[in-house]
């Protein structure tokens, strides 16, 4: 079992972009996030890029990039259509618990100053190295894109992933049996405290969630403020590994309440 030394760092790339006129981007960006970051990770240290892109970081029959992103978080946009018009600034966030990634990332792109996410050119203001917070036994949490959750059911004789709803009990119960699995791989060993309980609030308002279009599939996920209570160290690596499935392409990634 690998043990990854150079992960339980807190490392979060905060990028403060701006739209310097009105640019139009396809509400369905996390494929070209997701294309940007191999790609500069690629122009950074192609070795690394490809044996995540390839293989990832993998526990038994699980392979897991282990790392994630936020939803771009413009100040001001207007919907036309299935396209997002920007105009002003934007954050950004991406993070992984694996040291390596955010310092070849910041590499790339620490020369850079402009971007291009599809077809859509960005300023970069600047990076920053997000603030380290203090894990404890009950933290609150928001969404900073959806999570999801899915599950195997047997179709036409096949065992086929289905999205777990957020009002269904497996969601948490999916929820927590990932994070386990990624402290594993991180750790090498599972916690002797392995406690970990989550509660989403407003659940009524957040159940419809957001059907995303990635690529050619469509990804279900919700965005329900929640609470974890338990291990500090399993919360941690919900907040480096980001929550639940597809997380490098741009699911679960989450921020903690109170602390910027």
């Amino acid at each position: 079992m690998s043990n990854y030394n150079n992960a339980g760092v807190d490392m979060r790339l905060k990028i403060n972009l701006v739209s310097q006129k009105r640019q139009k981007i396809d509400l369905n960006y996390q494929y070209f996030l997701e294309g940007f970051i191999y790609g500069q990770l690629q122009s950074s240290n192609y070795a690394f890029s490809t044996m995540l892109h390839d293989r990832g970081f993998k526990i038994y029959n699980k392979s897991f990039k282990l790392f994630s992103f936020s939803k771009l978080l413009p100040e001001k946009f207007i919907r036309d259509g299935s396209d997002m018009i920007l105009n002003g600034n934007i954050k950004w966030y991406i993070g992984s618990p694996i040291k390596e990634f955010i310092l070849y990332l910041c590499k790339a792109l620490s020369s850079k100053t402009e971007i291009c996410i599809g077809s859509c050119p960005l300023n970069i203001l600047n990076l920053s190295i997000a603030k380290e917070i203090e894990f404890k036994r009950q933290m609150d949490f928001r969404c900073l894109s959806p999570v999801v959750v899915t599950t195997g059911k047997l179709i036409d004789g096949k065992i086929k992933p289905r999205s777990v709803s957020l009002d269904d009990r497996k969601f948490n119960e999916n929820i927590k049996n990932n994070i386990l699995k990624k402290y594993l791989l991180l750790k090498g060993t599972l916690p002797n405290d392995m406690s970990f309980d989550i509660e989403f609030k407003n659940i009524d308002k957040y159940k419809r969630g957001k059907l995303i279009k990635f690529k050619d599939t469509y990804l279900k996920g919700y965005e329900a403020p929640f609470t974890i209570i338990g291990n500090p160290e399993l919360i941690k690596v919900a907040y480096d590994a980001s929550l639940g499935e597809k997380n490098s392409q741009g699911m679960g990634f989450i921020d903690a309440i109170n602390f910027k």
